[in-house]
């Protein structure tokens, strides 16, 4: 038996529209910004069905991400270093 290849995926959403906020007292109608909740699954579903080692359904300029991502790893390289920037090393 081959073993079967797994995935993961990270689904980053924003405040979806559940029972909880009534249980905290909080109206959620007077708050533009929720997502229906199925929207949101059948959207993280979507992504993980594309491989996507991301989602984040509300963001619709994917290119954002990408750029994030690409100066993320961009810095990693100056991050990776034995000693503490020459900024720090002196108390002036």
């Amino acid at each position: 038996m081959r073993p079967r290849p797994r995935a993961l995926g990270m689904d980053v959403g924003q405040a979806t529209r559940t029972e909880i906020w009534e249980r905290a007292g909080i109206d959620a109608s007077t708050m533009s910004e929720m997502m229906d909740t199925g929207e949101l699954v059948d959207a993280a579903l979507l992504g993980f069905d594309r491989r996507e080692a991301v989602t984040i359904p509300p963001l619709h300029a994917a290119g954002r991400w990408a750029a994030l991502e690409s100066a993320r790893q961009g810095l990693m390289s100056d991050i990776r270093q034995a000693h503490a920037a020459e900024r720090y090393r002196s108390a002036s």
